[in-house]
């Protein structure tokens, strides 16, 4: 086995990188250059704590699935009143 080496970088200014996809985030001119060779480590089998709010993402999932619920009875209510416009046509 091929021992692997994680470097380690710092930022002047973390709360200027720019979050890129995948959680990744890079060093703009606002977090100034990325100085390698930061103290800390790397702990195996560790289980990562979630910095997610989960009341605010349940909050989130419910104005989002009633506001599809609304968009679908709207959309159903249009098509009603296409179809009884083309009968009175007919």
């Amino acid at each position: 086995m091929i021992p692997a080496e994680i470097v380690l970088a710092s930022f002047n200014g973390d709360g200027g990188l720019a979050k890129s996809d995948g959680g990744a985030f890079r060093a703009t001119t606002e977090s100034g250059p990325a100085i390698i060779g930061a103290l800390g480590s790397v702990v195996g089998s560790a289980l990562e704590g979630s910095n997610t709010d989960i009341a605010d993402e349940f909050t989130k999932l419910i104005v989002t699935q009633q506001a599809y619920a609304a968009n679908t009875r709207i959309i159903s209510t249009a098509d009603e009143m296409v179809t009884e416009a083309l009968n009175m046509i007919r």
